[in-house]
């Protein structure tokens, strides 16, 4: 139970938009008489907070899945549409000035519940309709093949966006390094090899190796990734520079062909 009630806490915040939703459920409670709006903003939200809160899911959650998951059930807990029923609810039942005032005061309670999204420093403003950095979208651009698959490895930072953007390029590995189901790392060579993760540099023969074991047609790697040799003497090529980095192609395994 200690999780689920720290879970809560986290998701509510400052908890002044639970705050409202727990108002707004409870006048709903008092006040709607329409059986299909009370199954939708009462019994609803007071049954998926139950279920929430109850030993046997939190148990089962803590035990057989994990945190990442267990959370998530808040969102399918409808407060801000709640919030919004309530308020329109209300509202429409005054007139002239008061309406005014409600709405104005709806709006202040609404905006001081929370944070500006934009002083998160995750996020960022959009370089492209993708609402992905470029550099991923340039870089997929220059090795796909029209009609084709290609397969490339990529650097950690560029992974969780390239699935994003297109099926055409495959990966040997993805977010599954980072964390995978049972809440560990998981093991990759050539992901490790990449990273540096097992030493100071990268093992060109190793690199080499892993990308054709996984039938890779590119790598991405860094400007400055610290290579123990080239990757020329390797028969791979130097198919393009974007940005801070270079996508290198297998020669022997050229995807034009």
């Amino acid at each position: 139970m200690e999780v689920a009630i720290s879970l809560w806490k986290e998701y509510s915040g400052q908890g002044m938009i639970v705050a409202l939703f727990l108002v707004a459920v409870v006048y709903l409670w008092f006040a709607e008489t329409d059986r299909e709006k009370r199954r939708l903003f009462v019994w609803f939200p007071i049954a998926m907070l139950l279920l929430f809160f109850c030993p046997l899911v939190v148990y089962f959650m803590e035990h057989l899945a994990e945190e990442d998951i267990y959370w998530r059930m808040l969102w399918s807990i409808p407060m801000l549409s709640v919030i919004a029923y309530t308020a329109i609810k209300l509202i429409r039942n005054l007139e002239g000035v008061k309406r005014y005032l409600a709405i104005l005061g709806v709006l202040l309670m609404i905006g001081v519940s929370g944070n500006y999204l934009y002083d998160n420093p995750g996020f960022m403003k959009a370089e492209n309709p993708e609402h992905m950095p470029q550099t991923v979208v340039d870089i997929c651009d220059t090795i796909i093949v029209e009609g084709r698959e290609v397969k490339a490895a990529f650097p950690a930072e560029l992974l969780m966006y390239v699935t994003q953007y297109t099926s055409l390029v495959h990966m040997p590995y993805g977010r599954e390094m980072f964390l995978s189901a049972d809440g560990t790392v998981a093991w990759n060579t050539l992901y490790d090899t990449m990273e540096c993760l097992m030493s100071d540099t990268i093992d060109t023969k190793v690199l080499a190796s892993e990308l054709r074991n996984r039938g890779c047609h590119y790598v991405v790697l860094r400007e400055d990734a610290p290579l123990t040799d080239s990757l020329e003497k390797e028969d791979f090529i130097e198919y393009a520079s974007i940005d801070s980095y270079v996508i290198y192609m297998d020669k022997l395994n050229d995807p034009h062909f």
